[in-house]
């Protein structure tokens, strides 16, 4: 059944990075996720998963929180 929202039952993962070119070829290179799109503006990039509907986000921030 169709969401009333409009919700398509896709997710977007997200993490902090430090460096957004060096995360962006990390996850490409090693983990072999697709490049959807860039905004530098606001330092946000998204790759899709092999897994249909899951997308990891990556926002570079100057410290980022792990844990």
């Amino acid at each position: 059944m169709p969401s009333p929202l409009g919700y398509d039952g896709g997710l977007t993962l997200s993490t902090q990075v430090k460096n957004l070119d060096d995360a962006l070829a990390w996850y490409q290179d090693r983990l072999g996720f697709t490049f959807l799109y860039r905004l530098d503006d606001i330092g946000w990039a998204e790759l899709a998963t092999e897994t249909k509907g899951v997308n990891m986000g990556l926002s570079q921030v100057e410290d980022p929180k792990v844990g």
